[in-house]
């Protein structure tokens, strides 16, 4: 998909996720964020991961996934591939999906492990170095597995976005001491996708039922953080406009 604004790398997973039919073929989407945002699951409260006073200031967007798991920074240096398998169980496809991330980053060059929290670590770095994040869950009667990878060094760290503590972020570009292209990282993905979840994806583009389920969830995924700011703010599902 290209570039795409940070509230749209999340609309459209949850679009092709939530129209989807369980005898529908699995999807994989690829995209580079064009702009900021925070993002947070919806099993945790933005209250005690997000610093909402600086959000509100600095009017940065803060998005609630459908997907479960910390507060995370979406950014323009990061390369994002959701799969979204229909009626497909859980385990098996995150289980397989998480393989796949690491080993493509390994095909690259960058020995890559899942650690706690969904965080994709360098393997055997002391101290710990994150390249990105990979999360699993569903989405309606979808299974969707979310990996961020950071590519470029952020110019932005945005941890100061976040309350919660995290490892020293790295990239792909220091890793390797060299900028990779986005093409060749995304090839590297998809081949260790098709491999790991026995799938052979086929370039296409969403279809009108779907966009109009992204333009939906363009709203949908918007959290109003001076409301969260409130003493007695809602619960997190709440809180999306």
């Amino acid at each position: 998909m290209g570039e795409v604004s940070a509230v749209r790398s999340l609309s459209l997973y949850h679009a092709v996720a939530s129209t989807a039919d369980p005898a529908d073929c699995p999807v994989a989407i690829l995209l580079r964020p064009a702009s900021t945002a925070v993002s947070i699951g919806c099993d945790r409260n933005p209250v005690e991961e997000v610093g909402l006073e600086l959000c509100a200031t600095r009017q940065m967007a803060l998005l609630r996934r459908m997907l479960p798991g910390p507060a995370r920074w979406v950014q323009p240096s990061q390369l994002l591939v959701a799969v979204v398998v229909p009626g497909g169980r859980s385990a098996e496809v995150g289980e397989a999906g998480v393989a796949a991330i690491t080993e493509a980053c390994r095909a690259l060059g960058v020995p890559a492990t899942r650690a706690a929290g969904g965080l994709l670590e360098v393997a055997g770095a002391t101290p710990s170095r994150s390249l990105g994040t990979v999360d699993v869950g569903s989405i309606e009667r979808s299974i969707c597995l979310l990996a961020e990878l950071a590519i470029d060094p952020a110019p932005d760290p945005g941890n100061r976005f976040l309350t919660t503590d995290s490892p020293e972020p790295s990239c792909l570009s220091a890793e390797l001491g060299q900028q990779p292209e986005s093409a060749v990282v995304a090839e590297a993905l998809v081949r260790a996708l098709e491999a790991s979840l026995e799938f052979v994806f086929i370039p296409s583009m969403p279809t009108p039922a779907e966009m109009d389920a992204i333009y939906d969830w363009d709203e949908r995924l918007v959290i109003d953080a001076e409301l969260a700011l409130e003493p007695k703010s809602p619960p997190a599902e709440r809180l999306v406009s």
